[in-house]
């Protein structure tokens, strides 16, 4: 068709594609999966439909759901196939991007949380390091403390290194204009797009490479106005370090430092709850443009902690931010209470984060539709202490939804009356207009007019009722 054309970068007139050539289109990486799905579907002439990528001519990348159906006769032999590609790339670039979006609010959150909750140094370090490949995915996170007089480095903490490793970053020199250095003198951070094309530390490639580290970034760690340390991270993207990522980063590195000066003075404590409360607001304002709020439960009081984004979703008072569980499963709808209990008694069974979707009922009986993300925290020895939600209203894309469907429905009614109701009194005039002539008798061919006004009047009403089922009136 023209629309799949147009899915796949062709014009409508290069409508005629073997298999190979479709398969051609399909992403390197999906394409195995892609062709064994197919096979096997092609094998039980059973209908199937799957997600993947597609490469146009140009080089952009698409996503794409297809839907084949298999047509057979009665001897359930093939005779034909048709399918159906919708281009899914929006709502994927949303997902990513929701996805990308709760990353930063759980690694900035806990960020937060653990400049609270620690009260020393080893234990902020430790904490910063497993936050950053726990929340942020990268390969490794490690901090070291920099000795400037004598020129070397000490790792302080790790998460994601190998045992094996451990030793090359113990106790080691660092060379002069090296990243290190580069740190230290600059006070800003550093940053290896690729490894493999990066001259600086061309005596890491080797052993970078063979780790699945791609790039990296060092961060520098400030202490009563020194740097004392830098913050490790690498990746197994190159040039994975972007503006916006590089932005959240020093926001971390400064909120490391920062804890340091508050375990050395109070004055520097109270600046931080400050710093918190702007982050909160920021974190706020952004729940508010992107329709998301979230709330915490703390599993000893089994008290849940609602946001003020959270409550709005919820239609109820700001003020009214602290609720039980029986009190917000009370909002949810009947309708899905069962499933919804299931799907939470099954996370708090094995401790594993779910993602689902609901509808609540609110006070005032309006029904709202939610994507919520549901996450547990565990505390040092790996026991759940909390636990933390993110909940998104998607009410007005599932109105989109609904009315497209609503409008699809109309549109096949609309079909099926054209072609059962219209094609028979079209093939009656037809059929009266063959038999008046001039040899039939003054009487033949008035019964055949009558029969013509009579089929014109029932044709009438057919289009009079394709025209109000259209939703459209007469002019």
């Amino acid at each position: 068709s023209d629309e799949h054309c147009k899915i796949f970068g062709l014009s409508a007139g290069d409508n005629m594609q073997s298999y190979e050539a479709w398969l051609s289109f399909v992403h390197p990486e999906d394409r195995e999966r892609v062709a064994s799905i197919f096979n096997e579907a092609n094998s039980t002439l059973c209908d199937t439909s799957y997600q993947h990528r597609i490469v146009r001519g140009d080089g952009t990348v698409r996503h794409v759901n297809t839907k084949v159906h298999f047509e057979l006769n009665d001897q359930h032999e093939l005779t034909g196939l048709y399918g159906i590609a919708h281009d899914i790339t929006e709502q994927k670039v949303a997902e990513q991007e929701l996805c990308s979006a709760n990353r930063t609010i759980k690694f900035i959150s806990q960020i937060n949380h653990m400049i609270v909750h620690t009260d020393n140094e080893n234990a902020l370090f430790n904490e910063a390091c497993r936050i950053a490949v726990e929340y942020r995915k990268f390969k490794v996170a490690w901090i070291s403390m920099v000795d400037t007089i004598n020129k070397r480095v000490r790792l302080a903490e790790q998460c994601g290194m190998c045992k094996e490793d451990i030793h090359l970053f113990s106790d080691t020199h660092y060379a002069e204009d090296g990243p290190t250095d580069l740190v230290v003198r600059n006070r800003k951070y550093y940053v290896c797009s690729d490894f493999e094309t990066n001259e600086r530390l061309e005596n890491w490639r080797a052993f970078s490479l063979s780790r699945g580290w791609r790039s990296c970034i060092a961060i520098p760690i400030i202490r009563g106005n020194n740097v004392v340390g830098t913050f490790n991270l690498t990746s197994a993207t190159p040039n994975y370090f972007n503006a916006e990522m590089i932005a959240q980063l020093e926001e971390a590195s400064i909120d490391i430092s920062f804890a340091l000066d508050i375990y050395d003075r109070e004055k520097q404590r109270l600046e931080a709850e400050e710093k918190l409360m702007f982050r909160n607001l920021r974190l706020k304002q952004a729940q508010k443009v992107a329709k998301y709020g979230g709330y915490e439960v703390d599993l000893s009081t089994k008290i849940g902690t609602w946001s003020e984004q959270f409550c709005k979703i919820y239609g109820v008072a700001q003020e009214d931010n602290m609720h039980s569980y029986e009190s917000w499963l009370s909002f949810v709808h009947p309708d899905d209470r069962d499933e919804v209990i299931r799907i939470i008694d099954e996370a708090n069974a094995t401790s594993s984060d779910k993602s689902f979707y609901y509808r609540i009922i609110r006070k005032d009986g309006a029904i709202r539709f939610l994507h919520a993300y549901r996450q547990i925290e565990f505390d040092n020895d790996w026991h759940p202490f909390g636990v933390y939600v993110i909940v998104q209203d998607i009410t007005d894309e599932m109105d989109s939804i609904a009315k497209l469907n609503k409008q699809k429905e109309q549109l096949d009614e609309i079909a099926w009356i054209q072609s059962h109701k219209v094609r028979g009194p079209v093939a009656t005039i037809l059929g009266l207009t063959k038999l008046f002539n001039d040899k039939n008798s003054f009487t033949e061919n008035e019964e055949i007019v009558e029969g013509l006004i009579f089929t014109a009047q029932k044709l009438d009403k057919v289009i009079h009722e394709i025209v109000n089922r259209s939703g459209t009136s007469d002019r």
